[in-house]
Order: C-alpha cells, then sequence, then structure tokens
C-alpha cells in the first residue's frame, strides 16, 4: 500500500490502492475509534466502514452488530471477490 501511495507513476492497480488509502485515512481523520474498529473488521474497506459508520443507531452494540453482519457478508460471498 505504501509503495503505491508513494510511487511516482501508477499504473492502474496502484491507483486504486491510492485510492483506496486516502478514503481510510480520512474516514479515520473523520471518525476516529469508529472507523478504525470499522476498517480493522474482514472483508470492511472504506466504503462499507462509511456506511456502517453513518447509519443511525440507538447504541454502541448496534455498530458493533452491524460489523458482525458485514463480516458474515463477507465470508458468504468471499469466493465471488477472489
Amino acid at each position: 500500500m505504501v509503495k503505491a501511495v508513494r510511487a511516482e507513476e501508477k499504473d492502474e492497480e496502484q491507483e486504486k490502492r491510492t485510492e483506496r488509502a486516502y478514503r481510510a485515512g480520512s474516514l479515520v481523520q473523520a471518525h476516529g475509534k469508529q472507523a478504525v474498529v470499522a476498517l480493522a473488521a474482514r472483508g470492511v474497506g472504506p466504503h462499507n466502514a462509511a456506511r456502517i459508520i453513518n447509519k443511525l443507531r440507538e447504541d454502541e452494540d448496534a455498530f458493533y452488530r452491524d460489523i458482525l453482519s458485514q463480516e458474515r457478508q463477507y465470508a458468504r460471498t468471499q469466493s465471488f471477490w477472489g
């Protein structure tokens, strides 16, 4: 990831990785611990983490349930991603 961000001339894959790194960084900067927790989950990238964080909920437990739900979704569909 670091190589992709620091590269002077980027190929398509490095562009994607750079964009993903900037999105994740911006999410952490804006939302702090919640973003770090969401991004640490398996199969949760910046896009899904933002969706999970921005969802209105009553308590913190619902936040963790949403993360677990996303991890389960990833586990069910990971064979399609690889």
